[in-house]
């Protein structure tokens, strides 16, 4: 689903960010002058029988260690770029934590430490402010210890 439509239809509080770039947390965050601290991750991973998403804080790294054993899996690895735009949509920078179908979603439990976040925006030239209480209620992600 379109994120900005998603936003309107459910009524969420949020705010945007033009950024120049957001290929990356941290060129995201530089150029939409927030901090770095403050911006959440959402990666897409895949193993051979599924896409899944992972939403963790842009300072942590995602352990695929605790993924596989989470998930029982003997292999699992972030998703290539064709691969993230066919499941979710959008490009590599883009994927907001929030407004998707049929994919499992993982939250690394230190999000939880957060009030609010900036993530993908849905455009590689915007992030976008939203309350972890609304990322947590419109992803209904798995709360996990996911990063190292």
């Amino acid at each position: 689903m379109d994120l900005d439509r998603f936003l309107e239809k459910n009524k969420t509080w949020h705010q945007f960010k033009e950024s120049h770039s957001t290929k990356s947390a941290r060129e995201a965050a530089d150029n939409a002058g927030v901090p770095y601290d403050k911006i959440i991750k959402t990666l897409a991973f895949e193993t051979a029988d599924e896409v899944y998403l992972v939403i963790a804080r842009a300072v942590d790294r995602v352990s695929t260690k605790k993924l596989k054993k989470l998930l029982s899996v003997s292999d699992t690895r972030l998703a290539s770029p064709d691969k993230v735009k066919e499941s979710t949509g959008y490009e590599v920078g883009a994927v907001p934590p929030i407004g998707h179908r049929n994919l499992r979603i993982f939250m690394d439990e230190k999000v939880l430490d957060m009030q609010t976040a900036w993530a993908g925006g849905g455009a590689t030239n915007r992030v976008i402010e939203l309350k972890i209480e609304d990322v947590i209620k419109f992803s209904q992600p798995t709360i996990a210890d996911v990063s190292e």
